[in-house]
């Protein structure tokens, strides 16, 4: 389809989301393929609406736009990768690539409205009849690609994640001042169902009340960083009744700078989620020399290695327990140095040149 002696000419659609991880791995890959010497362009829709009310018209105006600039690219490009597992009907002689992160509303429907389920399942389902080529950013959701979609099979490739190391670095080289003056656990993202946050909050704050933490944690905090999502009220809720709840700190929409901090200073990263297709703040954490507590998941076990703690889903005691273990010089500096040492495959170069190998099927 493209001549494998010349540099690629790549078209990347991001898929009009708000800031957040597609758009910052749409970025890093464009980042990265230019860097090895591809010609890359991102198309862009042209103007942008925020209110609530708008978004509904700003998605299918986006999506009546994409459907004509697709159709322009051809002879332009050698391909077109949209970022955000929508496909509009192909185009004789364009290579469609799409990226699915996940497929966790059809995985764990709980979580989300069924409307959009729906949506999501029928539009992935266009996306698997559409590519020409789909990649994913870990095998288990490659496992669940071809599971659920079975036409898939042969044109699957994972590709992994990535993330940009100027924040990790920061936190290995910078001295920051300690953003919390006690001891603390860190979570860092959407304060939702999914990720367990409300049965976080809950447990934390049930050992605290009853004195039931190891001696280790003594003055142990939580710290949540990032933003309030689905059934965050129960977290509200909860803090509002609690005798103990100053010891839960909430830092919603925090800055680079402070998240170096943060992560700098953390006793671990916790991640305590029902289901995850990757999780970018693991490989923040293993970049920064940031022990990681983690729920024991098909995924974070395939990300991390031997550089987390796994405990089982939903087992505070458990997790209590692995984070009194960090505590011990000897456990804490072997994460660390194994965290360190798996970062480097999460590099935005590696994300590009294994992108470079799932294009070249198509040739």
């Amino acid at each position: 389809m493209f001549e494998p002696t010349r540099p690629l000419r790549v078209a990347i659609d991001d898929g009009q989301v708000p800031p957040g991880g597609i758009r910052r791995l749409a970025g890093h890959l464009e980042r990265g393929l230019r860097e090895r010497g591809h010609d890359v362009r991102r198309v862009r829709f042209g103007w942008s609406l925020q209110a609530d009310w708008a978004k509904p018209i700003k998605r299918v105006s986006y999506l009546l736009d994409l459907a004509a600039r697709v159709g322009r690219l051809r002879g332009e490009v050698d391909l077109i990768h949209f970022a955000n597992y929508y496909a509009p009907k192909p185009v004789a002689g364009l290579p469609f690539v799409v990226t699915i992160c996940d497929l966790i509303p059809l995985i764990r429907p709980d979580f989300y409205p069924s409307a959009y389920v729906r949506y999501f399942e029928r539009t992935v389902r266009h996306a698997v009849e559409r590519a020409d080529l789909l990649l994913t950013i870990s095998t288990q959701t490659s496992d669940d690609l071809t599971e659920r979609f079975p036409q898939a099979a042969g044109r699957v490739r994972c590709v992994y994640a990535c993330i940009d190391d100027h924040l990790p670095q920061r936190a290995r080289t910078e001295a920051f001042s300690r953003p919390v003056a006690a001891p603390y656990l860190l979570f860092i993202g959407k304060w939702d169902e999914r990720k367990q946050i409300p049965w976080l909050v809950d447990q934390f704050l049930l050992a605290v009340e009853r004195d039931a933490l190891p001696p280790e944690l003594a003055g142990l905090d939580l710290v949540l960083a990032g933003s309030p999502g689905l059934g965050f009220e129960r977290v509200a809720e909860r803090l509002r009744l609690s005798r103990a709840a100053d010891r839960v700190r909430l830092m919603p929409h925090v800055s680079d700078q402070m998240l170096a901090a943060l992560l700098q200073h953390a006793h671990a990263l916790v991640l305590p989620s029902a289901y995850e297709g990757f999780g970018l703040t693991l490989l923040e954490a293993m970049g920064a020399g940031t022990p990681i507590l983690s729920s024991d998941l098909p995924t974070t076990r395939e990300i991390c290695a031997d550089a987390a703690r796994l405990v089982p889903v939903g087992d505070a005691e458990a997790l209590w327990a692995a984070a009194a273990e960090l505590s011990r010089a000897d456990v804490r500096g072997k994460m660390i140095a194994a965290g360190l040492a798996r970062a480097p495959f999460f590099s935005i170069d590696a994300h590009a040149a294994r992108h470079e190998a799932a294009y070249a099927t198509l040739r």
